[in-house]
């Protein structure tokens, strides 16, 4: 089974004021549906109510004939006005190939103005509301030899242009691939050979002759095949001639159909016409032969001399108006390639006569008869309208809408009661709901144009259903606190609910309430109910209520939980209530209870190295039992949910040591001799350092203020440090080793010079911070000069 399979093609196609989804459903064609046209649905979705100009272009692959594409005219059809006020029919369909649709539509369309300033429209078309709705039925017919292939279609959609505004819409442009495949079959079988009544057949099981091609084959002088002339099939053989046989030699194949993928092998067959006294020519065929600008051909031709087919002798007669046989050239080139009548077929009724020739026949043939029939336009098929009823929003109405097909005719309907004849536009026809159903009988149908056939009559038997009843209410009812509750509810928004009380109708507000502390009952309780554009509903089951005289109990009202307060190492808050105050809180360590008889508890909750949530639930209840009260119930709160925070650290501070030298004051006096040690922390904005000096593990730590800390006296020392930012626990604590030695400096005159400063260079001749082991001390002196020396520390 051949089958050709259209993949489910979707195309989106979008713009800032609306988008539009083209959808291609999916279709098997079988064996059955080859060379017949076949409807492929091409819906829109739209997403927006207007759309203005639409454009596609389709391409169908070789091997697939399209024809004009079928319209849905409850989308695409619309009446608009002109400029003379006149109502004109929007037409979207291109040429008859459908290679082309054009459809411009939408609230503005294209208006241009006319010569006298006016404004026409021009395709202004609404379509509306959103949803999705069928768009074209693509008209296609598969033919037999079609091995695969895409059809394409381009898209263009526009906002138009509105001369009267200077507005543009938006435009957006795509294209849209489906592709169609074929599976393999098996090849045509081969072709056998029988002669009967002066007739070579060919066949082939499954395929009619037609299906069958016969050839002749010529052959040389030595049995070479020189050409072959297509036969038509059966072949009638000629007589014999005068003077020799005539050998035949021909060659058939099938044509794959349908259920084939190819044609079949070629089979050869020879067959001897023996040689006799009397002869006459063989019947002349007629054949038809299309050309390129699309007339046909009439030719009149035999075979001869075993050569491709002849016409010398072959004559050519077409009936006339009057009925005579009227002589035309062989070949004819005179038939009209149009009939452009839409009810009747032209006939041309042709005969050919073989001569004799005088050398091989000496007889005139057999006539041959052969009709050309031109057929009529045929009207397009439409489809029988659409019967639709569904209820109105304001759900006391319901509306029957017929919508015809696309038509030149007119649409006929009756709708018992509101029979009626119209124009070819959508009817709608609005009926009340009552309290019954009720059912209206429409017939309709549209009547024939001038090249649209008459439609098939749609009959339908609509129900107009009743307007619904409300819902059946239920009755529940609830005591606690000496305080019984009855009220009615249902299913219906907006529904008004009546109650009865042991048949009586109960008139004031709902839900109703009574004291029950000396008891209730028994009685019945029933409702009923009627919501807007609805019927009253059934009554209620019964509900029967009886309750014994009740305990009073005083309500202790629930307990407040506080906001939590959040330190850098806990979570505090706090719950109030009257009386006795009882608190569980669950964390991922357990559950705890916290208790305060005197209306109050405060839970603190440390914060961990992982985030945490504590789950609090909290009672309070009476201490006593307040006068008028037989019993004290608690009040409840919770559960509430609480964020315990992981703790966060502050930042460790940097503890940054700078070594120093002998200084002077402005007057030249020495205010530090030797090598000395500066120490300074840097910390986080906002942080406080705290600091201590080769402290033990139980000395305290002292917060820095921010001035320098001098070492002067020799020796090693240890300073550790930690900071804390506001609201964060403390960093950790960072050591830091200081090592304060003498200087190595000469201070005081040396030669009658003052020393102005000294620099240290180790035996490599890089410049030192401060003298260390085997050091050249280079000493510049106030006059400008320099000395070497080799100090050994």
């Amino acid at each position: 089974m051949k089958k050709f399979l259209f993949t489910l093609a979707t195309l989106l196609m979008a713009s800032s004021a609306f988008a539009i989804d083209l959808v291609v459903a999916d279709v098997d064609f079988t064996e059955d549906q080859i060379g017949k046209q076949q409807l492929l649905p091409l819906s829109i979705v739209l997403d927006n109510e207007y759309v203005n100009g639409w454009e596609m272009t389709i391409t169908y692959p070789e091997g697939v004939t399209a024809g004009n594409p079928k319209k849905n005219t409850a989308v695409l059809n619309q009446m608009v006005p002109n400029a003379d006020g006149d109502e004109e029919m929007v037409t979207p369909l291109g040429d008859a190939t459908a290679t082309r649709i054009v459809q411009a539509y939408g609230t503005a369309g294209y208006w241009d103005p006319d010569e006298d300033g006016t404004f026409e429209s021009y395709g202004a078309v609404k379509i509306g509301p959103t949803g999705t709705f069928k768009l074209y039925d693509l008209r296609v017919t598969p033919s037999a030899d079609f091995k695969g292939g895409d059809i394409v279609i381009e898209w263009m959609i526009t906002g138009g242009f509105d001369h009267r505004n200077g507005q543009t819409g938006v435009s957006n442009s795509g294209t849209l691939t489906i592709h169609l495949t074929v599976p393999a079959a098996q090849p045509a079988p081969e072709p056998t050979f029988r002669v009967e009544d002066g007739k070579v057949y060919a066949e082939a099981e499954g395929h009619e002759l037609s299906e069958v091609k016969l050839f002749r084959v010529l052959l040389d002088e030595d049995g070479q095949e020189m050409s072959r002339v297509p036969l038509g099939n059966p072949f009638t053989l000629p007589a014999a001639i005068f003077d020799e046989d005539q050998v035949f030699n021909f060659v058939a194949y099938t044509v794959a159909n349908e259920n084939e993928s190819a044609n079949s092998a070629e089979v050869p067959y020879q067959y001897t016409v023996k040689k006799k006294e009397d002869a006459m020519p063989a019947q002349p065929t007629i054949s038809f032969e299309p050309e390129e600008d699309g007339t046909v051909t009439v030719v009149a031709y035999l075979m001869y001399y075993g050569q491709a087919p002849y016409t010398e002798y072959v004559d050519l007669y077409l009936k006339n108006a009057e009925g005579e046989w009227e002589k035309v050239d062989n070949p004819y080139t005179g038939l009209p390639s149009v009939n452009n009548s839409y009810t009747e077929d032209i006939l041309y009724e042709f005969m050919a006569i073989s001569r004799a020739d005088g050398e091989q026949y000496n007889k005139d043939g057999y006539p041959e008869y052969k009709n050309y029939s031109l057929p009529h336009l045929t009207k397009a098929d439409v489809d029988s309208p659409s019967i639709v009823g569904m209820n109105d929003e304001d759900g006391l109405h319901f509306t029957i809408s017929i919508i015809p097909g696309t038509t030149d005719g007119q649409l006929i309907y009756s709708a018992e009661p509101m029979g009626t004849l119209m124009r070819a536009a959508t009817v709608n026809i609005q009926y009340e709901r009552k309290a019954e159903d009720y059912y209206v009988d429409v017939d309709a149908y549209t009547t024939e144009g001038a090249t649209y056939a008459e439609s098939a009559h749609e009959t339908a038997h609509v129900r107009v259903p009743a307007l619904p009843q409300t819902a059946k209410p239920s009755v529940t009812y609830s005591y606690e606190n000496g305080k019984l509750t009855v009220w009615a509810y249902g299913s219906d928004d907006d529904a008004v609910y009546t109650l009865y009380c042991d048949g009586e109708k109960y008139t004031g507000e709902m839900p109703i309430t009574y004291d029950i502390y000396e008891g209730y009952g028994p009685h019945t309780w029933t409702a009923t109910a009627i919501a807007p554009n609805k019927l009253e509903s059934e009554v209620s089951d019964p509900v029967e209520i009886t309750i014994d005289e009740q305990e009073k109990v005083y309500q202790t009202p629930a307990p407040v939980i506080g906001e939590p307060v959040v330190t850098a190492e806990n979570v505090t808050f706090t719950v109030t209530g009257q009386g006795t105050v009882t608190v569980t809180v669950t964390t991922s360590e357990g559950t705890k209870t916290y208790t305060g008889e005197e209306g109050s508890v405060t839970v603190v909750l440390p914060r961990g190295e992982e985030y945490d949530m504590a789950i609090v639930n909290a009672t309070a209840k009476a201490n006593e039992v307040p006068d008028g009260y037989d019993a004290v119930a608690p009040g409840r709160v919770g559960p509430e949910y609480i964020d315990i925070p992981a703790k966060v650290y502050s930042a460790a501070p940097v503890i940054v040591p700078t070594p120093g030298k002998s200084e002077w004051d402005e007057e030249g006096n020495q205010t530090v001799d030797g090598h000395y040690v500066v120490v300074t922390f840097e910390a986080v904005d906002g942080a406080e350092v705290y600091y201590r000096i080769d402290g033990e593990d139980d000395d305290e730590f002292v917060k820095w203020d921010g001035t320098p800390i001098y070492f002067r006296d020799n020796g090693d020392y240890t300073i550790e440090a930690y900071a804390v930012e506001p609201g964060k626990m403390p960093s950790e604590v960072v050591p830091q080793s200081i090592h304060v030695t003498e200087a190595t400096s000469v201070n005081g005159l040396v030669n009658g010079k003052t020393v102005a400063g000294v620099r240290y260079f180790n035996m490599a001749g890089q410049e030192m911070q401060e003298a260390n082991g085997v050091t050249i001390v280079v000493t510049t002196y106030t006059d400008g000069t320099t000395s070497a020396v080799k100090v050994i520390k």
